[in-house]
């Protein structure tokens, strides 16, 4: 039974082997050839102490092809957002300009980290405020056929939407 054992293991090692060696390594191997996003997006918006619905729209374009990260896929986007965020009955203008250091697993998921600077603009009963503050968040990018689905959370903006790379 000895005699039988190591070649049978043998067997099966040098038939996985390939398998074994054509897995890919998470955020080192696949390299997305975009080098600009379009978006969309809806949420949770929150201005001072009030929460609203929000409507957001991103763009961004790439700064830094190979990040700066040896060794894995970290490209750097520069990024705005802008749209409404509706709160007690006023309009409050979102915006943000950023850098979004995304870090890319696989083929479908991306997940990213935000840092800035982003506030909102409002008249009517607000006494035409224009607010201004560091913004930092994460999210992530998850690919689908066409488009990617786009998840954010910030001090201030919690949104699902869609990105579309290009």
């Amino acid at each position: 039974m000895k005699n039988l054992f190591a070649p049978l293991f043998a067997l099966v090692l040098v038939g996985i082997a390939p398998a074994m060696a054509a897995v890919a390594e998470d955020y080192k191997t696949y390299k997305p050839t975009n080098q600009f996003t379009l978006g969309l997006g809806g949420g949770l918006g929150i201005v001072d102490t009030h929460a609203g619905f929000s409507f957001i729209g991103n763009a961004a374009a790439k700064i830094v092809k190979d990040g700066w990260v040896p060794d894995i896929v970290n490209p750097v986007f520069l990024e705005v957002e802008f749209g409404p965020n509706f709160v007690s009955g006023t309009t409050f203008w979102m915006y943000s300009t950023h850098l979004r250091w995304d870090f890319v697993k696989d083929a479908k998921w991306t997940l990213f980290a935000l840092g800035g600077f982003g506030g909102n603009i409002a008249s009517n009963k607000y006494g035409d405020r224009v607010a201004l503050h560091p913004r930092f968040g994460v999210g992530a990018f998850y690919a689908l056929e066409t488009v990617d689905l786009r998840f954010e959370f910030s001090h201030e903006l919690i949104t699902v939407g869609v990105g579309l790379p290009f």
